[in-house]
């Protein structure tokens, strides 16, 4: 009897460090990221701020959004859309494309398929 308590008990113990080390691993890799992706979003904060004032498209990893982009902002960024105004953070951003048109300057059709 006092084997299998002591078989219990090392598992329990073994489960509870296996799971500390677990979250200590997710602390240091979400750090790393959080290092990683701020030198990227600073970059990316520079070189959006060609866009400002023009047309684009902003593509997300759930969905794209159309407007005018009016400013930049702590790692955010707001778009002036035909409904009102949103607001994107950096980091699901994976794609801004300036609004295509055609020789005539108008707005081409064919990016209506890129919008979700």
């Amino acid at each position: 009897m006092n084997w299998i308590l002591f078989y219990i008990f090392f598992i329990i113990l073994l489960a509870v460090l296996i799971q500390q080390r677990r979250r200590m691993q997710q602390l240091i890799n979400k750090q790393r990221m959080k290092k990683k992706f701020g030198k990227e979003i600073s970059r990316m904060n520079e070189l959006i701020k060609e866009y400002i004032g023009i047309e684009v498209i902003v593509c997300t990893g759930f969905s794209s959004v159309s407007g005018t982009l009016t400013k930049i902002e702590n790692d955010w960024i707001e778009i002036q859309t035909g409904r009102g105004s949103e607001i994107i953070n950096l980091e699901y951003i994976s794609r801004i494309k300036e609004y295509p048109r055609n020789k005539k300057g108008k707005k081409s059709s064919i990016s209506v398929f890129f919008l979700g």
